[in-house]
């Protein structure tokens, strides 16, 4: 980062209030306000949410900035305070000082374990299916969440977690906790359900950690492995901090998975061309029906489609990161420590230098000789060291459940789709159901 004798603020952007600023319009339509910062000032702009100033920065260079911040000046628990009510107050995540976590979960999505979650990714797809029938219509939020989240379940948790699980209601006190996972004013508190939701899900996850330690299971799972483990000093990880991540990858997961696969439907469902290459890949490529490594790596299609949704519907529309210092920028500009940062994949997707034709669903950009500079603009699981550790394994899993679906059924949509926010700030596709048949037999070529 350059710097100059004098530094500016970033210019502010028209229509805030007296005293709340644009926090209304925030609140409300957070994309339509950034689009006109973008179009009054560029890639940099600050909005002011009360008091408080919020510092946009779009584009690639800019999203570098915030994901690779060198002088560790980016703060994300300051920015989410949430944060420490839904998880604990020491608790350091996705952020600060979290390498020595990274180091703790990243052999879990690597090697032999991604074949173990295959496994069980296409026990889950093909179970949904079977459930499905032979025709019916299904809300794909609805229908894939709680797929997601069993694939999680036995996945992070353990295959026997289910049964553990038997008589504890570990879907719905997980989407009770989602529901406190929602930027609010400092000052206005987490609903006392999404805070009951997050102490019984803690101790549930205690209790099985406990089991674990006490009968660990022949094949060892994620969660022995973790309550197993020990920092590089050779210190061991706190119970604390165990449950907290392994609540995190679960929430995390889910939340991501669910939405991103549900746009990746809908848009496939709306592209009838794309749907057609899809299912002529899915079927000359799964000879057994089964999605494994070498299978997933020959989806190109399939994943091309998921990754121009991701482009297009980020789950996670807006980041926020908290300055914790002065940070000069390149244009002579300077973010005031105490700031709000931000950056937002679903304005920087679509500017005009990022992709070409940035607002049509155009899943070849993702397959052409430009296929790897247009998967490096993409930040809808983050970026840089902080890039979302569980991204391999969301991606396989969502190539799973599309190929079953595409494989085993004729469907098109109903109604017009509109992307919302959940009640926990993700954005979740809204307004259509599919509608579906199983197809005959004959059409589906097994080679």
């Amino acid at each position: 980062m350059g710097i100059t004798s004098t530094r500016s603020l970033p210019p502010l952007v028209s229509g805030h209030l007296p005293l709340i600023g644009h926090l209304l319009e925030f609140a409300t339509a957070a994309d339509t306000l950034i689009w006109r910062g973008y179009h009054e000032h560029g890639n940099v702009f600050r909005l002011r949410m009360g008091r408080r100033s919020v510092v946009a920065l779009l584009g690639r260079e800019y999203s570098n900035l915030f994901f690779k911040n060198r002088t560790r000046a980016l703060s994300t628990r300051a920015a989410y305070p949430f944060f420490a009510t839904m998880f604990s107050p020491d608790f350091y995540s996705l952020g600060d000082d979290y390498d020595a976590q990274k180091c703790l979960i990243t052999p879990s999505f690597q090697g032999r374990h991604l074949a173990d979650y295959l496994r069980i990714m296409n026990e889950e797809a093909e179970g949904l299916v079977e459930k499905l029938g032979a025709a019916g219509e299904f809300d794909p939020t609805v229908e894939f969440g709680p797929v997601v989240m069993r694939v999680a379940q036995r996945a992070f948790l353990g295959e026997t977690a289910p049964a553990e699980m038997a008589d504890f209601d570990y879907y719905g006190e997980s989407r009770a906790f989602s529901a406190g996972m929602s930027f609010k004013p400092r000052w206005m508190p987490q609903s006392r359900r999404s805070r009951v939701a997050a102490a019984r899900l803690k101790s549930e996850l205690a209790a099985m950690i406990a089991r674990r330690r006490t009968n660990p299971p022949a094949i060892p799972d994620f969660l022995t492995g973790l309550a197993t483990s020990t920092y590089a000093d050779g210190a061991p990880v706190p119970d604390d901090v165990i449950v907290n991540l392994t609540l995190l990858l679960l929430w995390a997961g889910h939340e991501t998975a669910t939405g991103q696969l549900a746009s990746a439907m809908i848009e496939l469902l709306r592209h009838t061309g794309d749907l057609d290459r899809v299912r002529a890949e899915c079927d000359a490529v799964l000879s057994d029906g089964t999605v494994d490594l070498p299978v997933a790596r020959r989806l190109t299609a399939v994943d091309a489609v998921l990754r121009e949704s991701g482009r297009l519907h980020p789950v996670a529309p807006i980041l926020l990161r908290n300055a914790l210092a002065d940070i000069d920028l390149d244009n002579g500009m300077r973010i005031p420590v105490g700031s709000l940062v931000l950056v937002a994949p679903s304005v920087t997707h679509r500017l005009p230098g990022e992709h070409r034709e940035p607002d049509l669903f155009r899943p070849e950009r993702f397959l052409g000789t430009d296929a790897e500079q247009a998967r490096s603009a993409l930040i809808d699981f983050g970026g840089g060291a902080h890039r979302c550790l569980g991204e391999r394994f969301a991606r396989l899993e969502m190539q799973v459940l599309m190929a079953h679906l595409v494989r085993n059924f004729e469907m098109e949509l109903r109604g017009t789709p509109e992307w919302t926010a959940t009640y926990s700030g993700s954005r979740w596709p809204t307004g259509c159901r599919i509608v579906y048949r199983t197809r005959a037999a004959e059409r589906i070529r097994e080679v």
